[in-house]
């Protein structure tokens, strides 16, 4: 969806625009309750909130580490897509996708 709108105004402006996505958590894995419960308004985790709640609900830490492991992995295999898309074509890449 997020893509969909940044391509509009990517086509309007007629500015190349490529995007790749990687799922991090499939159909079927639940969202922790505690990542739902800890975020904010603009989607970011309050980190606060989350230890709070796991601290009563500590059976979905280990949810909540695959989650963590699914969304590096993402992380990580987009990171490769990147640097292969650098070498295979002169389209700019933001440098902050390269650096991490």
């Amino acid at each position: 969806m997020e893509s969909a709108a940044i391509a509009k105004v990517a086509q309007k402006a007629n500015i190349p625009f490529l995007v790749i996505r990687a799922i991090a958590d499939p159909a079927d894995m639940n969202m922790p309750g505690a990542v739902i419960y800890a975020l904010n308004n603009e989607g970011s985790v309050n980190i606060k909130k989350l230890l709070i709640y796991l601290l009563t609900h500590p059976y979905e830490i280990p949810s909540l580490i695959r989650l963590g492991l699914a969304f590096s992995l993402a992380r990580k295999k987009l990171k490769s897509v990147a640097h292969t898309l650098e070498s295979i074509i002169r389209f700019p890449i933001a440098p902050e996708l390269l650096d991490t």
